[in-house]
């Protein structure tokens, strides 16, 4: 076994692109990992501990979907869309559901019909969600939300809120976010926000340019 003479020559604390070198001591295989991901995959007593996407300000680069963007902070950023998360709609009367997760101003709405949702599947994982963040579309003002909920469910067909809107006037100009704190006990790996009444023009259309997810991320 080598012996290390110098000892000041020991890291103490990594760098982002240093790599570990772990070795399974029933097969003997080993593995590189960056530290990143050695950071999203640690088990304590079982739990895995997770990854913290944890709110600064309206479209900053610390959401979930940012960060699966960035593959878990180990390549440059690209639209996650159907690669980390899968985005469904009621329906698409306008634009197209990978605008709502390309960091740019966009028009996506739903048809005018109530009930209408926005979904998202998180495949890689589950999110133990604490804020989520909306940005109104960017072009014709009016049409802004007014009464949702923000749904989550473990297995794409039963449903918690974990947010209800009544009459939230909080969007009230193009290009705009909202941003909310929720609390949530558990992880879940779907989500929807689905309208329970007009919008601010009197219609079902729930329009958006971009979403946002915050709270303690768990990989698979």
């Amino acid at each position: 076994m080598t012996q290390i003479k110098d000892l000041s020559i020991i890291k103490t604390v990594a760098d982002d692109g240093d790599l570990f070198v772990l070795q399974n001591p029933t097969t003997g295989e080993t593995y590189r990992i960056t530290k990143a991901n050695l950071f999203a995959g640690l088990s304590v007593g079982g739990s895995s501990v997770g990854h913290q996407c944890s709110y600064s300000s309206d479209g900053d680069s610390n959401g979930l979907f940012y960060y699966l963007g960035r593959q878990q902070n180990t390549v440059a950023w690209t639209n996650p869309f159907d690669n980390g998360i899968t985005f469904n709609a009621s329906g698409v009367e306008n634009g197209s559901l990978a605008q709502l997760s390309d960091r740019a101003s966009s028009d996506f709405w739903t048809p005018s019909v109530n009930g209408s949702y926005i979904g998202f599947h998180i495949d890689v994982g589950t999110l133990k969600c604490n804020r989520y963040s909306i940005k109104s579309r960017s072009s014709n003002a009016d049409y802004y939300p007014r009464n949702w909920q923000f749904q989550a469910s473990v297995n794409g067909s039963n449903w918690v809120y974990l947010h209800n809107h009544v009459n939230d006037t909080t969007l009230n100009s193009v290009n705009q976010w909202a941003s909310y704190e929720i609390e949530s006990s558990i992880g879940f790996s779907y989500f929807r926000i689905q309208t329970t009444g007009v919008n601010s023009s009197g219609y079902y259309h729930l329009c958006l340019s971009e979403i946002e997810l915050y709270g303690t991320f768990t990989p698979n």
